[in-house]
């Protein structure tokens, strides 16, 4: 084992949280399908329709932070909470405060 080549900080080093946040995106669609209201759109697209298409998920995350929803760099806290379309709301607002549901 003291001969392995990888060392922790080669490990460290070579991480990449994008990468990691675009696997547990994929991962997690399909539970995630049908959980949003069909209200919730980004895009042109509904968040459910985004969801249905995991080898899209690196441009869902892109569109999430087009729109204030993921901010990288900063506490979780200072994203925004979710509160979006719950239920059949006409209106929601996002970080940047317009509508993005029907």
């Amino acid at each position: 084992m003291s001969n392995a080549d990888t060392g922790t900080q080669a490990v460290i080093d070579s991480f990449d949280i994008g990468q990691a946040v675009i696997r547990i995106f994929a991962r997690k669609a399909g539970a995630g399908r049908g959980a949003h209201s069909d209200f919730c759109w980004l895009q042109g697209r509904t968040i459910n329709h985004w969801r249905a298409t995991p080898e899209r998920m690196t441009d869902f995350l892109a569109a999430l932070e087009m729109a204030g929803w993921v901010k990288r760099g900063h506490p979780l806290r200072t994203a925004a909470s979710g509160a979006c379309c719950r239920g059949r709301a006409r209106r929601c607002s996002r970080p940047s405060g317009r509508t993005n549901c029907r």
